[in-house]
């Protein structure tokens, strides 16, 4: 089953979450982001974190809904974000999609990112979407889909990433490695409607960027 969590976030194009949302989707609530799915008329299956950002009144109503709470203390070693990506993970979800994990604060914005990498390291399909840019990590291989001529960026996760090549991509590699803190993986070109990414050591953001 896939998990669609809400993170806290900025989501402010409702018509775009909506469309990527599936009748059988397991709907999850990272603390504050059940704004989202109340604004959205959606009733998750779990809400989770310190709910220290909830709105109280949205949780009163959820919880009259019967909605599964499961609460953490605000000092802990894990974000919301996480907590719930690592409930995916033990629950076997088959793909996780977080929306409203973006904007706003930085430091938060590439915590969510890093928040993809346990999923990557048990290949399950995770990505952090929002309307104009969908992120996934690999590990392994990832195939990715997009409009012909739409921007792909390749960025590490770690140090370095190596036995890294592409298809379908116009600026290619093969077998090559890419440093973090260097931009070469940087405004690739997809040259068709599906691209392929290998890896063979490390982890490596992926990127699809809407250019606005």
């Amino acid at each position: 089953m896939r998990w669609v969590v809400f993170g806290n976030g900025q989501l402010t194009n409702y018509a775009f979450a909506q469309r990527l949302l599936l009748p059988n989707d397991y709907i999850v609530c990272c603390d504050g982001g059940m704004r989202h799915a109340h604004a959205l008329h959606i009733t998750p299956q779990l809400i989770i974190g310190d709910m220290d950002s909830a709105d109280e009144a949205i949780a009163m109503f959820f919880r009259a809904a019967g909605v599964t709470f499961e609460s953490y203390p605000p000092e802990k070693d894990y974000t919301d974000l996480e907590l719930a990506i690592l409930r995916a993970i033990k629950s076997n979800a088959s793909e996780i999609l977080v929306l409203g994990a973006t904007g706003g604060r930085l430091d938060h914005t590439l915590a969510n990112m890093h928040a993809l990498l346990p999923a990557a390291a048990k290949g399950i399909p995770a990505t952090l979407a929002d309307d104009q840019n969908t992120i996934r990590a690999t590990c392994d291989k990832l195939v990715i889909e997009g409009d012909r001529g739409s921007w792909v960026s390749l960025i590490p996760a770690d140090g370095e990433v190596s036995g890294i090549s592409t298809e379908g991509l116009y600026y290619p590699l093969h077998n090559e490695t890419l440093f973090a803190g260097a931009a070469r993986g940087i405004s690739n070109v997809m040259t068709d409607e599906r691209a392929v990414i290998t890896v063979k050591s490390g982890r490596l953001f992926i990127i699809q960027s809407l250019d606005s």
